[in-house]
This record gives C-alpha cells, sequence and structure tokens, in this order.
C-alpha cells in the first residue's frame, strides 16, 4: 500500500543442504517511493531546515559558539555549565510547545503493536542509541556538529565524516529492515499537512532570532558583563527552543520518518528528510 509498483527481487545463491527454494534464503529488496512523500511533507521539511539553519547562524554569529548537540549532552554530566543546561531545557519546551501546537507526533511504542513486537522495538532502541551515541563521541559530533555546522564552515572533517555516517546509517537501516519496525503511523501523517503553520513557526522565529542578536550587539557594546551572562542564557533557551522546533517541523523528530528516509530496501523510501539539509 506504501510503495509504488517497481519492484526489485534478489535471489542469493547458496550452498545449502536446505532445499533450493528455502524461504529462509530468499531475500526480498523492493524498491519504491512512499505514499506519505507528498508536497506536504517536502514543505514541512524545508521550513524545519530553514529553522535550523536560523539557529545555527545565530548560535555561530550572536554566541560565539558551534552548534552541536552531542558536544552539548555530552558535557551536561560532567560539567556544571549554565548555558548547556539552557539549551536544554530549550530543547525541552520545544517538544511541549510543538505537541500542543503543531502535532505530528508520533505514539512509540505504535499502538498495534503486541508485547513480543514491542520487547524487540525497545531492544532495537536501546542499542541503536548506544552505538549512536558512542559513534557521535568518537566522531566528536553528529548530525549537527558535522552536518550542519561542519559542512557550512567547508570543514574537512565534517566533510568526510557525513558521508561515512549517512551511508553507515542507510546500509544499517535497510538491512535491519528499520522502516517495518517503526511504520508509519496515519493519524501522525495526517496532521502533516500543517505545514503551513511549520512555515509560519520558521518565518517569525528568524525574525525573532533578527531581532535578539540586534539586542546582543546593544549589549555587548555596553560593557555589562552581568547584562552578558543574562544575554547568553537567553540566547542559549532561545537557540534551543528553536532548534527543538526545528526538528520537529521537519519530521526529524518522527521515527518512522527517520527509517522511510534511511531504509532503500523497504519499498517505501521517503526522500523528504532529504529537504532538510538543502
Amino acid at each position: 500500500h506504501f510503495y509504488s509498483s517497481l519492484r526489485l527481487t534478489v535471489k542469493p545463491v547458496v550452498i545449502s543442504a536446505d532445499p533450493p527454494n528455502s524461504p529462509l534464503f530468499e531475500t526480498m529488496f523492493s524498491f519504491g517511493v512512499s505514499d506519505f512523500c507528498t508536497p506536504a511533507s517536502i514543505a514541512a521539511a524545508v521550513s524545519g531546515g530553514v529553522l535550523l539553519g536560523c539557529s545555527v547562524v545565530f548560535k555561530t554569529g550572536a554566541l560565539s559558539g558551534v552548534m552541536g548537540i552531542s558536544n552539548y549532552t555530552r558535557r551536561l554530566m560532567f560539567q556544571v555549565e549554565m548555558k548547556r543546561y539552557a539549551f536544554t531545557v530549550g530543547m525541552i519546551l520545544a517538544g511541549i510547545v510543538m505537541s500542543l501546537v503543531y502535532g505530528a507526533v508520533e505514539p512509540l511504542p505504535p499502538p498495534s503493536s503486541d508485547t513480543n513486537q514491542r520487547v524487540k522495538l525497545f531492544l532495537r532502541l536501546g542499542i541503536g542509541s548506544f552505538i549512536v551515541g558512542l559513534g557521535a563521541s568518537m566522531q566528536h559530533g553528529c548530525t549537527s556538529g558535522h552536518g550542519l555546522t561542519g559542512l557550512a564552515r567547508l570543514s574537512l572533517r565534517s566533510w568526510v565524516a557525513v558521508p561515512t555516517f549517512m551511508a553507515a546509517g542507510m546500509l544499517t537501516a535497510t538491512l535491519s529492515q528499520s522502516a517495518q519496525a517503526f511504520p508509519p503511523d496515519a493519524q501522525t501523517e495526517a496532521e502533516v499537512p500543517k505545514w503551513y503553520i511549520g512555515s509560519a513557526v520558521a518565518a517569525s522565529s528568524a525574525v525573532v532570532l533578527a531581532m535578539i542578536a540586534a539586542v546582543f550587539r546593544c549589549v555587548d557594546r555596553g560593557g555589562n558583563e552581568r547584562a552578558k551572562q543574562v544575554a547568553v542564557l537567553f540566547g542559549e533557551l532561545v537557540v534551543g527552543l528553536t532548534f527543538g522546533c526545528g526538528l520537529v517541523i521537519s519530521g526529524m523528530a518522527r521515527p518512522s520518518k527517520v527509517a522511510a528516509f534511511l531504509d532503500w530496501g523497504s519499498g517505501a523510501w521517503d526522500v523528504s528528510l532529504a529537504f532538510v539539509m538543502g
């Protein structure tokens, strides 16, 4: 139901005592485009991407820092730095606000899953989270630090890291059939046409960020250290809030959307998230 008619079947040759047509050694690889890859979902991805880009520019220009989620969260437990906590609070607030205003928040695990499916799902999430965290720590960055900031700064390390972890992610998701583990939720997909709300949020947030950046310039010229500290904390809170809103609007906070983008063999490839980086 979720894919077009284009289908490729791969049956590897295996030397075995089992019958030659045994389903144990038959692999189905289907390539097709998801029905949920619509102009509305692409518009939402673009709107969210604009908001993420504005957050990165504000972070770099006004706060003189590099945007990187893994870098911030990794040091929360080891360094008491208020600006990191302010950014994290902003991200949490974004999730709460967007769930009330925008919607498009997926239930996890899916309501239709049974106990066995839920156990497998949580095992997959636990193992995957550990591997992603380990990899992000080893390469000193993730899709935000390397993908958004590093590529824009023409960092050689980022231009090597991003193609590497994207290729590894797509290969892993395809071989492990991630799209089947995280199927699309019909109710969530029905809320995607609210992309115009996301566009309005992105446009207004960009204006607000520009205004706050102007205030920062005034405070910086004034020389009041206390005012500077308060301004930095407020700026980090705003960056976390806008960045989190961008993730929700774009669809990057939805497991099924990410799985459908990375899994090329499900027969329901969703290219929408490619427009986030654009």
